[in-house]
């Protein structure tokens, strides 16, 4: 179980260092304009906010933490 948390919380940090580094985005695609069957959209790349990078670094943290300090 403590290897799990391990990794668990390695990942959790890296994908962390990703978003808060602004290496991450996805696809988001807005409708403009839409008539009737007829529908202009446009794709854009949008960033993850940093605030779920922050939140993933502190989870990771503990997940490593728990592994590293769990029962032995």
């Amino acid at each position: 179980m403590r290897y799990g948390f391990l990794i668990a919380g390695l990942v959790a940090i890296g994908l962390g260092l990703g978003v808060v580094s602004g290496k991450l985005e996805y696809q988001k695609t807005d409708t403009v304009l839409q008539v009737g069957e007829f529908k202009a959209a446009v794709k854009h790349d949008a960033a993850i906010p940093q605030w779920i990078g922050l939140l993933a670094l502190a989870v990771g943290g503990g997940l490593v933490a728990a592994g590293v300090l769990g029962k032995r």
